[in-house]
């Protein structure tokens, strides 16, 4: 008589089950304890079952349809289980399957409305916002990001400025405040407004690679890229930005220079930014002071018109 498999002798088998269990090891057969639910063979049923002991309490599978002693339970983990337990982890799997694709296919939904509000974004622009949408965009793939640009608010801003306003004909202005996020520590920046519409393609990318990033934004419209934090932005310091800096003053003394190297820079670039005149000598003084050479010729000619 040919051996039955492990599925046709369950099928086949007439012991009560305990609990809905069939009462015998599904994997060697031996019969547990009925009032203990312990496996307690002799050390003949043992041998005849490949066990050295005998261990642990009698353990139901996952669907609750086999019995496993100890010693089976233990070997079964490392080892194909009974057909409900397979059974059961396809199903997991598929459902894992099913989650990551979920999950997948929320990135690629997340990642398609985005690049449709920006394609609904550009095309409600005005001419000449999309021809600073583009320069912008040309800046930023043909020189900040390649080259490396860090801190250059300021020299971005007037760049920006006097592009669209040489080569292009439209009117920009380079605004000097300052940017918060949010602890009343205020820190000097530039930005580009046209049309009231702000641009600034360096909040991103500041002094400090690893200081905080805020987004970069094209005409109101924010790029969240590898930004950490939201700045708030202010033309003027406030009461509360004032206090913090007496208080860090009183604090640590050395806290006074720096705050007055700061006012320093600041007060420059007013000057630097009051006439178009005086923008282009500012340009041709960051091309020579950060030894990079990228005169505004040479930066039309990497961005190209």
């Amino acid at each position: 008589m040919p051996e039955m498999s492990h599925d046709a002798a369950f099928a086949s088998d007439s012991t009560r089950p305990i609990y809905g269990v069939p009462m015998r090891c599904w994997e060697c057969r031996l019969t547990p304890t009925p009032a203990t639910r312990q496996f307690k063979a002799s050390g003949l049923q043992r041998a005849q079952a490949g066990h050295s002991v005998a261990i642990g309490d009698a353990e139901a599978c996952h669907d609750g349809n086999h019995l496993f002693c100890g010693q089976c339970r233990e070997a079964r983990r490392a080892q194909s289980p009974c057909r409900c337990y397979r059974k059961r982890n396809t199903v997991v799997t598929i459902m894992r399957i099913a989650a990551v694709t979920t999950e997948t296919e929320g990135a690629v939904g997340e990642s398609k409305r985005k690049a449709n509000d920006l394609k609904a974004f550009v095309a409600n622009l005005t001419s000449d916002e999309k021809t600073a949408y583009d320069l912008a965009q040309r800046l930023l793939k043909g020189l900040i990001k390649p080259k490396g640009m860090h801190g250059a608010c300021y020299r971005v801003s007037v760049l920006l400025n006097r592009i669209l306003s040489n080569e292009y004909g439209v009117t920009s202005d380079v605004v000097l405040g300052w940017i918060n996020d949010g602890d009343d520590i205020f820190i000097s920046h530039a930005w580009l407004e046209i049309g009231g519409k702000k641009v600034d393609l360096m909040a991103e990318r500041p002094m400090n690679e690893e200081s905080n990033r805020g987004p970069t934004i094209i005409l109101d419209h924010v790029f969240k890229g590898s930004s950490n934090i939201t700045y708030s932005y202010h033309l003027h310091k406030t009461p509360e930005a004032h206090a913090v800096d007496a208080a860090m003053v009183a604090e640590d003394p050395r806290y006074r220079e720096m705050l007055s190297f700061k006012d320093r820079e600041h007060a420059k670039i007013a000057a630097a930014i009051a006439s178009d005149s005086d923008k282009d000598a500012f340009l041709d003084e960051c091309a020579i002071r950060s030894g990079d050479g990228y005169t505004y010729a040479r930066i039309l000619s990497a961005i190209g018109r």
